[in-house]
């Protein structure tokens, strides 16, 4: 996996974030999921198949954690500026 960490780090950066900090972030997460998992055995990662597909697959889940929670937030904070005037 190690050696794929460039080729998952560009894609990040060009399809996903466009922010090279906010894609080192998520690629870095995505690997930190992938060894958790993995050493818990709850990984569905298949040995011998294409692994940057599989980290891609968890960074595109880790994107859609980080919009939602930036959704909320940007929400909250809007409303709480609706209350305040």
């Amino acid at each position: 996996a190690k050696e794929n960490y460039g080729k998952v780090l560009a894609y990040t950066k060009v399809c996903i974030t466009k922010n090279h900090h906010d894609a080192e972030d998520m690629v870095s997460e995505a690997y930190i999921r992938f060894i958790d998992s993995y050493d818990r055995g709850t990984n569905n990662y298949q040995p011998n198949t294409h692994i940057v597909g599989y980290l891609i697959l968890i960074v595109k889940r880790i994107a859609i954690e980080f919009s939602k929670v930036n959704v909320l937030f940007v929400t909250k904070h809007n409303d709480n500026r609706r209350m305040l005037s």
